[in-house]
């Protein structure tokens, strides 16, 4: 009698591999161009600040505020949070 298992077959699934986190540099580097709008996650990878305080800080107007950009998304202007860095 032979006993089957319910679990997935994990041998020919693909890896999952991480994105790499895209910074000002790294965007420079692989376009040749600055962006001119940053994403949280690039903000986060600038400042070494967390997605909630960065949100926190733009409420309490202590950092620059995101521009809407769509339904759901937002970004923010890069002359912006360098100011706030420079600051």
């Amino acid at each position: 009698m032979t006993t089957q298992t319910n679990q997935p077959e994990t041998q020919n699934q693909p890896e999952t591999q991480k994105q790499p986190v895209l910074t000002v540099e790294t965007a420079r580097t692989q376009t040749g161009l600055t962006p001119q709008l940053l994403t949280l996650k690039e903000i986060m990878a600038l400042t070494g600040l967390s997605s909630t305080t960065i949100y926190k800080f733009a409420k309490l107007g202590k950092f620059p505020q995101p521009k809407k950009i769509g339904d759901r998304a937002v970004r923010w202007r890069l002359a912006d949070v360098q100011a706030y860095i420079n600051a």
